[in-house]
């Protein structure tokens, strides 16, 4: 094998490791096995790419140490995240042949904050595209930051060229969404009654398990804790924070805590058949997304069955839901996502 076909192999491989890493899994979990085998894997590509490199990869994978407190170990898989992602990059610069149209994207769009000439010193650096093609993607990557992704269809026009190209629909917050549901409330599915003011946690309330936290509050966690503590609640505290970016909301009303999310049309249309012996299966997101519009809060103590897992939204988006069942459902409940 050539050496620079050695070295496009090495890179493609990384790429597909950066993108299989489960981050949350990395700081949750150092010991499991998934989380060794990664660090391994992706460790053993690096050194054959670079020492140097290799070397930081060794350094930030100590950092995530069981010992090191869980927001340490947070930090560091955040690092270890963004660092591989450069790497990627990087590499892939000194070989512009092996990007495809969605690598150039990603790289244009995703890494423009730390280097906004990066697509054109790559483009540039090797000649292997004419100018007339470079201004037509620099124009697309423009029109693209400068849209951002709040629309669902991008229009494009050239004096050539007319048309609209479909983009994937954006993770979007609901500020303070409330649900006006028209389901026949039962024992089972009732209108949660909330105080007037629920209020935030308090700065030094952060990190605290929720046991230990007083009435009348809210807060917001991740899916995988939120999984974890309800599966083995002796094992895995749950401590709230007031960073609501793609966390759920968690209230504490009369010493019991709601897990608060939306659901899609179809599963709305049957929380009115559930009952003790017939819960319902849920997938739960933490904020409005597509048909996913439909607000509700279930007690921690009517959960059957939960998992956590990742789903992406776009290219660029991943999110963390929950799937469950649940045999008490409440409507009525106001929610504190925040843009």
């Amino acid at each position: 094998m050539k050496p620079s076909e050695k070295k496009k192999r090495l890179v493609s491989e990384l790429a597909k490791l950066h993108q299989a890493l489960n981050v949350d899994q990395l700081y949750c979990w150092p010991k499991h096995k998934t989380t060794k085998d990664w660090l391994v894997e992706t460790a053993s590509v690096l050194k054959n790419l670079d020492e140097g490199d290799y070397q930081e990869f060794l350094r930030l994978g100590k950092t995530i140490s069981p010992s090191e407190p869980r927001e340490e170990r947070k930090k560091s898989a955040s690092e270890i995240d963004n660092f591989v992602s450069r790497k990627v990059a990087e590499y892939k610069r000194y070989d512009f042949s092996g990007l495809d149209s969605r690598d150039i994207l990603s790289i244009t769009l995703n890494k423009s904050h730390r280097d906004k000439n990066g697509l054109i010193s790559i483009l540039r650096s090797k000649f292997k595209i004419n100018w007339f093609v470079l201004l037509f993607i620099i124009l697309i990557v423009f029109l693209l930051i400068l849209n951002g992704y709040s629309p669902t269809k991008l229009t494009i026009k050239f004096p050539f060229i007319e048309g609209e190209f479909e983009k994937p629909q954006k993770f979007i917050d609901t500020p303070q969404a409330t649900l006006s549901s028209n389901v026949e409330e039962s024992r089972n599915v009732q209108s949660v009654t909330t105080p007037t003011t629920v209020r935030t946690l308090e700065p030094l309330e952060t990190g605290k398990n929720i046991d230990r936290l007083p009435d009348n509050m809210y807060g917001f966690e991740d899916s995988i804790d939120i999984a974890a503590y309800i599966k083995y609640p002796n094992n895995f505290p749950l401590k709230l924070s007031n960073s609501n970016y793609k966390n759920f909301e968690i209230q504490k009303i009369n010493n019991v805590i709601y897990l608060l999310g939306f659901i899609g049309d179809e599963s709305f249309s049957k929380i009115g058949e559930i009952s003790n012996s017939k819960p319902i299966d849920l997938v739960l997101f933490p904020a409005s997304w597509g048909s996913m519009k439909h607000l509700i809060a279930i007690p921690f103590d009517s959960i059957s069955n939960i998992e956590h897992r990742r789903v992406d939204l776009d290219y660029n988006n991943s999110i963390g839901i929950l799937d469950l069942s649940t045999n008490k459902i409440f409507t009525g409940v106001t929610a504190h996502i925040k843009n």
